[in-house]
C-alpha cells in the first residue's frame, strides 16, 4: 500500500513537472505621470536583488519638449513614484538615461544633459542610490562633449560599464558631416571616478552606434553595436540611416582588464531594420550574460526576432534562432533579459501581419531549455496603435522609442515599453506600462524538478513491486526443534 502510494505522489510530480510553471502575467500599470500630449518611451526596467518587490524604470520623455524620468517600487509594480534626475546647476534637461542595479543592491543611473534648441549632449553623468530610487546622490561626470545614446552595465564583480557614442565635429557646427565612435569606461569605486574612454568600434569613419553592454563570465564586458559602413549622415539634425538601409551588427569583448577590446566580430551582417537609425533615436539590440559563460544576443531583421548564443563569453557564436512564433505576424524591438539559473526571456512588439500597426501587442518569450525553445506569452491586456506617437521630421513615422524593457529573477519577470492605447493621432500620446510575470520558475528548476520528480517515481515503482513479489510469494513453515510428543500427551524424554 505504502508503495503504491509514493508511485502515486510520484506520478503526480512528473505530471506537474511535465506541465511546467503555472505562469500569471499582472495587470498593466501606468508608470508615468499622466499628460495629454505627452510621450514617454525607450525604458529600462531593474529589480533589486537586495530587496524583493523594489524595482527601477527610466525613460525617455519624447514629447512635448525632450527629457528624462526615473520611477520606483517597493511593492513590485503595484504603485510607482518619480525622482528627478539631477543636474548642476544651470544645466538643461537630462535625456538618453539608462540603469542598474549593483549587486549590493547600489543603483546607477547614467543621463546626459541636453542644451540648445538643438538638443545638443554636453555631458556624460552618473548618480547612484543606496534606498532603491527613492533619492539620487549628486550627478558625477563620465564625459563631455557629444555624447549620445549612453547603456549601463554592472558586473557581479561591483565593475560598472558605461558606452556610448562619442561624437565628433569635424570642423563644423553641424552633425551632419561629423564622426563617430563606440567608447567605454569603467568604475572600480562605485562610480565615483571613472577611467579614460576606450575606442572600441572600428574601422574609423563607419556611422556606428546603438552599443548594448552585458557582462558575461567573471566581469567580461560583451557589447554589440551597429555598423552601417563608410556612409556620410543624410540629415542635418545628426547621423541617420533610413529604415531598411542594412547594417552589420558586431560584437566585442574587454581584454586587458578593460583598457582594451578584441577585434569587432560579424554577428549579422546586411540586417535591415524597421527603423531609421539616427544619433538619437536609434534601436538598439538586446544582450545579457548568463550562468556557465553564456551571453545572448538578440535584433530584429526583416520583421522577425533573431537570438544567438555564445557558451565562451562571447568568443564564438551558435548559428540564429527565430523567437517568435512563424505566422504570428512580425516582431520587432526585442529586449532579452538571463535569470540567475538560466532561464532567457525576451521581450517584444508584435503586429498581425494583416494589420501592420493596427493591433500592436508586447509580447514575452520565455525559454527554460537555454534558447532552444520559447513559450510565448502576451503581456498587453489591450492592443494598441503604433502608428500613433511623437514624430521627429517631416515624413516620418511615429517613434515607439528605442528598446523596451525587461528584468528577471528565478520566479518573476518585470516588462515595460512604451503604449499608445490612450492615444490618438492628434494628441500622439504614449505612456510607460508594466507588467509583471509570476510564477515563472526558472529554467534549471524546471528541468531538475523533473529529473527529481521521475527519480522518485522509479523508487515508487520499485517499492510497489517489490512489495508485491513478497506478498505473493508462499511462505515456508519450518517447526522449531523441542521435546518429542507421544501419543498419550506426555513429553517423551530424550
Amino acid at each position: 500500500m505504502a508503495g503504491a502510494a509514493f508511485l502515486l505522489a510520484a506520478t503526480l510530480a512528473v505530471a506537474g513537472a511535465l506541465d511546467g510553471p503555472r505562469i500569471a502575467v499582472g495587470r498593466n500599470v501606468f508608470v508615468n505621470p499622466p499628460g495629454i500630449i505627452d510621450a514617454y518611451s525607450t525604458p529600462t526596467i531593474a529589480e533589486n536583488p537586495r530587496r524583493p518587490g523594489n524595482e527601477i524604470a527610466v525613460f525617455r520623455k519624447d514629447a512635448p519638449r525632450l527629457s528624462a524620468q526615473l520611477a520606483w517600487t517597493t511593492d513590485r509594480n503595484t504603485t510607482w513614484h518619480m525622482t528627478a534626475l539631477p543636474l548642476p546647476p544651470g544645466d538643461d534637461r537630462p535625456f538618453f538615461p539608462d540603469a542598474a542595479f549593483g549587486p549590493d543592491g547600489m543603483l546607477y543611473v547614467t543621463y546626459v544633459n541636453l542644451t540648445g534648441t538643438g538638443n545638443t549632449p554636453a555631458h556624460l553623468f552618473v548618480a547612484h542610490s543606496s534606498d532603491g530610487g527613492r533619492t539620487l546622490s549628486d550627478p558625477i561626470l563620465i564625459a563631455s562633449g557629444l555624447t549620445f545614446q549612453p547603456r549601463i552595465a554592472v558586473g557581479p564583480d561591483g565593475v560598472v560599464h558605461v558606452v556610448w557614442l562619442q561624437v565628433t565635429r569635424n570642423g563644423t557646427t553641424s552633425l551632419a558631416n561629423a564622426s563617430e565612435q563606440v567608447v567605454a569606461a569603467q568604475s572600480t569605486d562605485r562610480g565615483l571616478t571613472w577611467s579614460a574612454p576606450v575606442g572600441l568600434s572600428a574601422p574609423a569613419g563607419h556611422l556606428v552606434g546603438a552599443a548594448s553592454p552585458a557582462v558575461a563570465g567573471p566581469g567580461l564586458l560583451v557589447v554589440a553595436y551597429e555598423d552601417f559602413g563608410p556612409r556620410p549622415s543624410t540629415l542635418g539634425n545628426g547621423g541617420t540611416a533610413p529604415s531598411g538601409q542594412p547594417f552589420d551588427l558586431l560584437v566585442t569583448r574587454s581584454i586587458s582588464g578593460g583598457t582594451a577590446f578584441s577585434a569587432p566580430t560579424v554577428v549579422a551582417s546586411a540586417v535591415r531594420s524597421a527603423q531609421r537609425f539616427s544619433y538619437f533615436f536609434p534601436e538598439f539590440p538586446g544582450v545579457a550574460g548568463g550562468p556557465h559563460h553564456t551571453v545572448y544576443l538578440v535584433w530584429s531583421a526583416n520583421r522577425d526576432v533573431l537570438l544567438r548564443r555564445s557558451t565562451n563569453d562571447g568568443a564564438t557564436w551558435q548559428p540564429p534562432l527565430r523567437v517568435h512564433r512563424a505566422g504570428d505576424g512580425s516582431a520587432t524591438l526585442p529586449a532579452v533579459s538571463v535569470a540567475p539559473a538560466g532561464r532567457v526571456d525576451v521581450v517584444y512588439l508584435n503586429e498581425p501581419g494583416a494589420s501592420p500597426g493596427l493591433f500592436t501587442d508586447v509580447h514575452l518569450a520565455t525559454s527554460f531549455d537555454e534558447g532552444k525553445t520559447f513559450r510565448d506569452l502576451r503581456l498587453s491586456s489591450e492592443s494598441f496603435d503604433s502608428r500613433i506617437g511623437p514624430t521627429f521630421g517631416g515624413g516620418l513615422p511615429p517613434d515607439l522609442g528605442s528598446h523596451l524593457g525587461v528584468a528577471g529573477d528565478s520566479n518573476t519577470i518585470s516588462t515595460a515599453w512604451g503604449d499608445t492605447r490612450l492615444g490618438t493621432e492628434a494628441t500622439g500620446r504614449e505612456d510607460i506600462v508594466a507588467a509583471s510575470v509570476t510564477g515563472i520558475g526558472s529554467g534549471v528548476r524546471a528541468r531538475w524538478s523533473f529529473v527529481a520528480a521521475a527519480a522518485v517515481a522509479v523508487v515508487g515503482l520499485v517499492l510497489l513491486v517489490w512489495t508485491h513479489l513478497v506478498r505473493a510469494r508462499p511462505e515456508k513453515v519450518t517447526a522449531a526443534a523441542g521435546p518429542h510428543e507421544r501419543d498419550d500427551g506426555r513429553a517423551e524424554s530424550p
